[in-house]
């Protein structure tokens, strides 16, 4: 197809979506002014005026179910004072877990270092939960462990 004449009737079906866009959606406003005849003036007059007293307004409180005030009374900047909230609770250390070798068989294990609660090297099977860490697979190449709400897939430490 022609190039140009794909771009002139993008461009003419865009300004007719334009167009028929801002006569759906014109301001009421515009509409009633170009309705009136050019002598009257066109005046807005609310159909229910607001209450000359507000304070029967705040009396009822509109947004509480049982219109009734609230017991406390809101005072934000009493929110900002130091030491109001408590502090959410320090997330758990991540250990830092290191797998130094895998035993490859029907029933792979693997040697892994950094579990909480030990010192030392642990050999670990698939379904072992140890510390709060639970190994989900282990692959001659890796080792999936989850905990702590992470999931890590370890591989094999490399000598440097």
């Amino acid at each position: 197809m022609n190039l140009p004449l794909l771009r002139l009737i993008t461009v003419a079906l865009g300004l007719l979506a334009l167009m028929t866009s801002y006569w759906l959606i014109r301001p009421a406003s515009a509409v009633a002014v170009a309705a009136a005849p050019p002598s009257a003036s066109v005046s807005w007059e609310p159909s229910n005026p607001a209450p000359s007293d507000l304070q029967s307004i705040v009396h009822r409180d509109l947004f509480r179910l049982a219109r009734s005030p609230a017991a406390i009374l809101y005072d934000p900047l009493a929110a900002v004072a130091p030491g109001t909230f408590a502090e959410p609770p320090a997330a758990p250390p991540r250990p830092a877990l290191v797998v130094s070798g895998i035993l490859w068989g029907r029933s792979p294990s693997a040697v892994l270092e950094g579990v909480p609660g030990t010192d030392q090297a642990t050999l670990v099977r698939p379904g072992d939960t140890l510390g709060g860490l639970h190994v989900l697979r282990i692959t001659a190449a890796a080792v999936t462990v989850h905990g702590y709400d992470t999931t890590w897939t370890i591989s094999v430490r490399q000598p440097w």
